[in-house]
C-alpha cells in the first residue's frame, strides 16, 4: 500500500512541478516586450536562451524544495501519529 501512495505522490508532485514551470514560462512571456521564439530561433540569441533556461531551472529548484518539504512534513506527522497510537496501547 505504501508503494501505491508513493507512486501517487510522485505523480501529483511531478504534475504540480511541470504546471508551475509552464505557468512561470507563460508569465515570463507576458512581461517580455519581444517574442522569445523569434529571439532564440530566428535571431540565434544564445544569451536569451541561457537566461530563460536559468529562470526555469531556478523555479524548478524552488518547486522541488517545496515538494520535498511537504513530503517530509507528511511523513513526520504520520510517524508522530503512529508513536502516539503505540504509546496509548
Amino acid at each position: 500500500m505504501e508503494i501505491l501512495y508513493g507512486m501517487f505522490t510522485i505523480i501529483i508532485f511531478s504534475l504540480t512541478g511541470i504546471a508551475v514551470a509552464a505557468g512561470a514560462f507563460f508569465i515570463i512571456t507576458l512581461f517580455i516586450p519581444f517574442s522569445i521564439k523569434r529571439g532564440i530561433e530566428d535571431d540565434q540569441n544564445i544569451s536569451l536562451g541561457i537566461v530563460i533556461g536559468a529562470i526555469i531551472i531556478g523555479i524548478s529548484i524552488i518547486t522541488a524544495s517545496f515538494v520535498s518539504t511537504k513530503i517530509g512534513v507528511v511523513k513526520a506527522k504520520a510517524a508522530i501519529e503512529v508513536d502516539k497510537k503505540s504509546s496509548n496501547q
